[in-house]
């Protein structure tokens, strides 16, 4: 689990870490079991909140890509050849 820290500070060796000076690494034996779910229930509030208000952009975006090409938005097909010339169809 990273937490972000209100000011930069020297780590244990006396050296500020410049790559994440704002991140550190918390142990896990420090992080309780409720904890944990608070995260969970956090994380799924927030993406369900991110996906509602960025649907409109995907909605446009794929009815964009639908004007300007002749095939579907969302599926890609493609045969492709595997050990001993065997045929795979893929869909993606």
């Amino acid at each position: 689990m990273l937490i972000l820290k209100k000011q930069t500070s020297l780590n244990e060796k006396g050296v500020i870490d410049v790559l994440n000076p704002f991140v550190y690494q918390v142990p896990k034996e420090d992080i309780c079991r409720l904890d944990g779910y608070f995260k969970r229930i956090f994380d799924i509030f927030c993406s369900i909140f991110l996906l509602t208000v960025f649907s409109p952009f995907f909605f446009t975006i794929a009815m964009l890509i639908k004007a300007e090409s002749r095939g579907p938005v969302f599926l890609f097909r493609k045969d492709a050849v595997g050990r001993e010339f065997h045929m795979y169809k893929l869909m993606y």
